[in-house]
């Protein structure tokens, strides 16, 4: 997991190098706050970008996931969030997977894992084996806007085995 403010260049720059996370985070900086709700896609299949917005939950209330072949670049646009994030093999198996959406299910959130505090123009990348629970309101229920970089992790040279 990373974790950078997207305005902090000179943070995350000399780090993320590949042209797939560069191209991620390019169109981040240049179309996150103005885009609309929905499925960009990017140059490779299954590479895109979806806008969205939710409401937070109660840490009791939010789901455990993984994804088996994609890497999330998480990035809020408004509002707060929490998200939680593990070792996937810390949770036992999972209760279902959506094949379609790449996504491992676990039980709800029981307080297990690192809790990272998302701010607006803070981003995060979690990779395969990186279980997360995102939605996790901070203090009080929040609507947010939130835009998730889906990244096959073929195009960065990884392997999911």
């Amino acid at each position: 997991m990373f974790v950078a403010n997207l305005a902090d260049t000179a943070v995350w720059q000399p780090l993320l190098t590949h042209p797939v996370i560069r191209e991620s985070l390019s169109w981040l900086r240049e179309h996150a706050d103005t885009a609309e709700f929905g499925i960009h896609p990017l140059d490779a299949p299954d590479w895109y970008v979806n806008v969205h917005g939710y409401d937070t939950l109660s840490d009791v209330d939010c789901r455990w996931e993984n994804h088996l072949h994609t890497i999330d670049i998480q990035y809020l646009v408004r509002g707060s969030e929490g998200i939680r994030w593990t070792n996937v093999q810390k949770l036992g198996g999972p209760d279902c997977y959506v094949e379609k959406e790449d996504r491992q299910e676990f039980e709800r959130s029981s307080g297990n894992g690192s809790l990272l505090l998302m701010r607006p123009g803070m981003f995060a990348i979690f990779l395969p084996g990186e279980a997360h629970c995102p939605k996790i309101a901070l203090r009080e229920p929040v609507s947010l806007h939130k835009v998730v970089v889906k990244i096959p992790a073929g195009l960065l040279g990884l392997t999911d085995e």
